[in-house]
């Protein structure tokens, strides 16, 4: 393989995922592009500082890994660590959850997010998904029921995933739980905090990658 061959063959699928994110987008009558970068962020915590950027769920990339691996959201609880204006969130109510918990620690995110709430129902006439958004640093917030599937999309440093895997630990229904994890650079904290990879869509770039994991019983 040429070195051309091999750089447009790591372009390409990173294009075909955003276009599938733009038509999502105008399906679901949301606005969630855009990359929003630590320091746009008006923090609700300190620990901005060990926070990511945000940038919106690959929706095709979660649609195939959901597919390939037999993920249901059916009445689900899914929690969105770092929801941003909540286009995972979207996605799963598209797929049947019931429930829908968005938390990120940045204030810009409650007001467009609202707002797309709004433009979903009228757009899809779904009126049974119930959406809740919380301004909240996560190792301040603790669900009030058990959540099913808990999304992260790499949202923070080391040292706050590592406090983030001894807390969630805490959280009601973690037994039976599914933490699905998109660019899953720290996954080995996770891994040595008990949890136990279950699937793996391997791509070969962190940055089109997506596992499962469970707690070990």
């Amino acid at each position: 393989m040429t070195q051309t061959h091999s750089k447009y063959s790591r372009f390409l699928p990173s294009f075909y995922y955003s276009i599938e994110d733009l038509w999502f987008d105008y399906q679901m009558g949301i606005k969630t592009r855009g990359v929003v970068e630590v320091f746009d962020i008006d923090p609700v915590s300190p620990n901005i500082t060990h926070a990511r950027r945000y940038q919106a769920t690959r929706t095709g990339l979660l649609k195939k890994f959901c597919k390939q691996f037999e993920i249901a959201f059916q009445d689900k609880v899914v929690l969105d660590v770092g929801a941003g204006f909540g286009r995972m969130l979207f996605f799963a109510a598209s797929m049947g959850a019931k429930d829908l918990i968005g938390v990120d620690i940045g204030r810009n995110f409650k007001q467009g997010f609202a707002d797309n709430v709004t433009s979903y129902r009228q757009k899809t006439k779904n009126r049974l998904a119930q959406f809740h958004f919380f301004e909240r640093d996560i190792l301040n917030f603790h669900p009030e029921q058990p959540v099913d599937i808990i999304y992260l999309y790499n949202p923070f440093d080391d040292r706050l995933m590592f406090e983030f895997s001894q807390q969630i630990k805490l959280w009601p229904g973690i037994q039976t739980a599914t933490v699905i994890y998109a660019n899953p650079i720290r996954v080995k904290i996770l891994q040595a905090r008990g949890f136990q990879v279950i699937n793996h869509l391997d791509t070969g770039d962190n940055n089109t990658s997506i596992l499962s994991l469970k707690l070990k019983c």
